[in-house]
């Protein structure tokens, strides 16, 4: 009788487990394997790794075929002009609508003010896949060679 009621809580705490697992792990619909979503760096990396993220996001977008890019940009510690924030916006847009072939695939927005450097978020299917810190008060992409 004890090693029946053992058995039995042993089934139920395992099937609690997977229902809890299944709950919390979070779905990225198409991307599999994305053990480095969200990433991007803690310190601004500069502009070569900037676009690295950014044509991952638009190699990413491309693969869903109707898909949108929405690029959200946040002033940091430091920072309060709202016109800085809209060329980092407008910069990130003409990338991706140009040089990416995204045109009308590509929705910004200004978010509020973030503790620590400025960033740029890049969200795919509504989930954040990378936050790409900037410099205070410096451009995104910029200066950038070639």
């Amino acid at each position: 009788m004890k090693e029946k009621l053992v058995v039995f809580l042993f089934l139920m705490v395992l099937a609690l487990w997977i229902t809890v697992s299944a709950l919390v792990v979070p779905a990225y619909g198409s991307f599999q394997g994305n053990e480095k979503q969200v990433l991007g760096a803690h310190e601004p990396a500069g502009c070569e790794t900037d676009m690295a993220y950014l044509d991952d996001a638009s190699a990413k977008v491309a693969k869903l075929g109707d898909g949108l890019v929405i690029v959200v940009a946040r002033l940091g510690d430091g920072e309060s002009s709202r016109s800085l924030n809209r060329r980092r916006l407008a910069k990130v847009r003409q990338y991706l609508s140009e040089e990416k072939g995204l045109k009308e695939r590509v929705i910004v927005a200004e978010g509020e003010h973030v503790k620590g450097y400025g960033r740029i978020e890049v969200y795919i299917e509504g989930k954040l896949l990378y936050v790409l810190p900037i410099r205070r008060n410096k451009p995104i992409l910029s200066p950038c060679p070639g």
